[in-house]
């Protein structure tokens, strides 16, 4: 009966965790002083209430879905502290959780690995950048070995490559081909939110490397579109700011 209740505990932790993080992402732009990656605000059962520690299962958990949250609103400085702890927590609890939580960190971590790499490398922190590149590349590498299970997650392997080509090699032709053939493949296999996000992410592509303000606007729309299917109006209308500030130098806009 014990352990019933305790298990009864955790589903409703995790619970009002992902509540939190669908509401975060479904917020408007009157939101735009609170933190997207901020799950505190998530209700707590009554044993978290009396300061028992949650066990780090869940708090892995909750590090993956806040690592999510900061690769969709770029949140970086964020990112980087709660891939630390994810990482090590996903040592303590790696025979505990799934393999899509896994996957989910591994994609996300790539994405804003590739983009925190690229802006170090050009301001000169090589260090950092190196760092960063070696942890996006590893993603890939990832996501190449899961690709041989099933094409499922062909479109985030896509995405890394795009993201790698674009911040890290430079390689913006390659890059611009695997953008479209990460936003093809996520809706062939209907991961809206990710084709909504590679599409972001293609926009920002175009504005800041070919200064092609018409084709990041449509894919700025493209992306528009899909966070609204997805149900995200907040970053549904983020996408509206930029299409409205395309000629605002990017560095602005983060």
């Amino acid at each position: 009966m014990q352990h019933m209740t305790l298990a009864k505990h955790h589903s409703l932790v995790v619970a009002n965790l992902i509540r939190q993080c669908i509401y975060n992402f479904q917020g408007t732009a009157d939101d735009s002083n609170i933190d997207p990656t901020d799950l505190s605000q998530s209700p707590s059962p009554p044993a978290a209430r009396e300061g028992k520690k949650r066990p780090l299962v869940i708090q892995y958990r909750e590090c993956v879905l806040r690592l999510q949250l900061a690769c969709f609103f770029r949140c970086y400085d964020v990112a980087k502290t709660v891939m630390k702890k994810c990482d090590d927590l996903h040592e303590a609890v790696k025979m505990l959780t799934k393999s899509a939580q896994c996957a989910e960190q591994t994609f996300c971590a790539g994405i804003v690995s590739a983009a925190i790499a690229g802006d170090a490398l050009v301001l000169g922190r090589d260090a950092e950048g190196e760092t960063y590149s070696s942890r996006a590349k590893e993603a890939v590498r990832r996501y190449e070995e899961l690709c041989q299970h099933g094409p499922h997650f062909r479109h985030r392997l896509a995405a890394l490559q795009a993201e790698i080509n674009f911040h890290i090699e430079k390689d913006f032709a390659k890059a611009s081909v695997l953008y479209d053939e990460s936003i093809r493949l996520a809706g062939e296999h209907n991961y809206v939110h990710e084709q909504a996000l590679v599409c972001e992410l293609a926009g920002i592509f175009h504005k800041k490397e070919l200064i092609d303000y018409e084709k990041a606007s449509s894919y700025f729309d493209y992306a528009k579109k899909y966070y609204l299917e997805w149900g995200s109006k907040r970053k549904a209308q983020e996408m509206d700011k930029w299409i409205a500030d395309l000629a605002i130098p990017i560095y602005q806009w983060f």
